[in-house]
């Protein structure tokens, strides 16, 4: 067995069977998130006064949220924010509730009931 065959079956049984694998995985991808949120605005507080990083998120200003998620797989949106490949004049911090409330103006601009 070559030594990349064994890494590879290696770290597979590592990621299936280590309980500390989770725990650093999902740290590594809130640690990005956040690091991400603060190139975008240096104090992290909603519009509304919340502050709670778990409730915060980012939000596109000029709704294209869903073009970025096409063209930009999994981490690699907050990684070029993070290194500056993508600019971030359009986005925002707010939390989960005002990001609703902004897409919920949108969709009534969008289908305007009668």
């Amino acid at each position: 067995m070559s030594r990349n065959e064994y890494m590879k079956n290696y770290m597979r049984n590592y990621r299936k069977t280590s309980p500390l694998y989770k725990i650093h995985s999902k740290n590594a991808n809130e640690s990005r998130r956040i690091r991400a949120m603060l190139k975008i605005k240096l104090v992290l507080v909603c519009k509304c006064g919340r502050n709670d990083l778990s409730i915060l998120e980012i939000h596109h200003t000029n709704n294209n949220g869903s073009e970025d998620r096409k063209n930009r797989k999994g981490d690699k949106f907050y990684d070029d924010i993070i290194q500056g490949r993508r600019k971030t004049d359009d986005l925002d911090i707010l939390c989960v509730v005002c990001n609703w409330e902004e897409q919920l103006k949108v969709l009534k601009k969008l289908h305007p009931l009668e």
